[in-house]
């Protein structure tokens, strides 16, 4: 799709919303799914933000990305080299083990510690319980739940 295409798609769905829940919410838009930065462009960006959208990416930070992106939410996969080293949230998907030291000093307004889900409920809760303790015995992290996972939505 071309960045109008996208731009047009994006505003024919909002449409669906009633005028009040436009005004209350606005209109926020996320940049997600594979790695979005392969193929977001600074076109994009600007028309996101002619229609009056805030614009949030979620990435794994491997790439630059194009300016103007009004929060930018880095979620690195373990063992890759990471391009981007100030972020707005950094969120790391915790698997009980790993060493979120090698973090410290990254720059973030936000840091989220998520559970990672292994598809495994006994193995998930032990992580999620992980993941709390973690998150009470260092409070600059937070916590991140996929709620949708919690409630059952698939």
């Amino acid at each position: 799709m071309t960045a109008r295409q996208i731009v047009d798609r994006v505003r024919d769905a909002f449409s669906s919303l009633s005028l009040f829940a436009q005004v209350m919410n606005g209109i926020h838009v996320v940049l997600t799914g594979g790695e979005p930065s392969l193929q977001v462009t600074d076109e994009l960006i600007c028309l996101l933000h002619k229609e009056g959208w805030f614009v949030q990416i979620e990435t794994n930070g491997t790439r630059q990305l194009p300016a103007g992106i009004d929060w930018v939410t880095c979620s690195p996969k373990e063992g890759t080299a990471l391009q981007l080293d100030n972020v707005d949230e950094l969120k790391v998907v915790y698997d009980g083990k790993m060493d979120i030291a090698q973090y410290e000093g990254f720059r973030a307004q936000v840091f989220s510690l998520q559970p990672m889900d292994t598809g495994d409920p006994d193995a998930n809760r032990l992580i999620t319980e992980q993941t709390v303790l973690y998150c009470k015995e260092h409070p600059q992290w937070h916590l991140s739940l996929q709620t949708h996972k919690l409630i059952g939505i698939r």
